[in-house]
């Protein structure tokens, strides 16, 4: 069973819907920066807001098959706020158990899409059963341009056309949701930033319209909702497997 520390604190939950590998420069500045400094200013109201960290997922000794299901559980059990960031790269496509298409008919529905696709339309679809909705982000594609070395194209863009048809979809649906805040924002290219996850050098940055529009449409939801009057705890039985996200 997992508790909150303290009992009368309002707790809420973040999780990132993107891809890794082209979206880690964002994930980084939404991580180290944005959030820390929308809980401290959520601490003078009694809220705690805490990031689940997927990543620990990855790097974990959970089968590759259920890396999805434990995507989609945290939906059901953290009840978080979701901020989907979409780039020009797809992501990607799990195998799923027969299992998991029983319990999710979503991955029946739409067969061979990739986690991204799964979490940001499961999130579309949870908001109509809580408090907060998703605040969904596309990057300009024109921002692939400011790559220079051919070598990092593979890990920003797609090349197979099934997948470029995919994230098209994708983009649509997101815009069509009525949740999509910013499309289009701008990012620059900076050749000296180190990424881990392609342990090759050059990220993007200056992120800074999306930090503050992230910031805004939180506490837009959280005190325009009543959430601080009307407030009730997200589920406290948490499957082992999943006590290691909170960060």
């Amino acid at each position: 069973m997992e508790s909150l520390s303290n009992p009368n604190q309002k707790q809420i939950y973040l999780f990132i819907a993107s891809s890794f590998l082209d979206m880690y420069a964002e994930r980084n500045y939404l991580i180290n920066q944005v959030i820390p400094n929308i809980n401290k200013e959520l601490k003078r109201h009694n809220i705690a807001f805490t990031y689940l960290d997927l990543s620990s997922i990855f790097h974990s000794n959970i089968k590759e098959n259920e890396v999805l299901e434990s995507c989609l559980d945290i939906f059901d059990l953290y009840q978080p706020i979701v901020i989907g960031l979409i780039g020009e790269r797809y992501g990607w496509i799990p195998s799923v158990t027969t299992n998991q298409k029983s319990k999710y008919p979503l991955l029946t529905n739409y067969p061979e899409r990739s986690i991204t696709d799964y979490e940001i339309q499961h999130s579309i679809s949870f908001s109509k059963k809580q408090y907060f909705k998703p605040l969904f982000y596309i990057r300009n594609p024109e921002c692939i341009m400011q790559i220079p070395e051919i070598d990092h194209i593979e890990f920003y863009i797609e090349s197979e056309n099934r997948r470029k048809i995919q994230l098209d979809s994708l983009k649509n649906m997101v815009r069509k949701s009525g949740y999509l805040i910013m499309d289009n924002y701008s990012a620059d290219w900076n050749p000296l930033n180190y990424n881990p996850y392609i342990k090759k050098y050059g990220t993007f940055e200056n992120f800074i319209d999306v930090g503050v529009s992230i910031r805004n449409e939180l506490f837009k939801q959280i005190f325009s909702n009543n959430y601080i009057e009307n407030w009730h705890c997200p589920k406290m039985y948490i499957s082992n497997r999943l006590n290691s996200l909170t960060v």
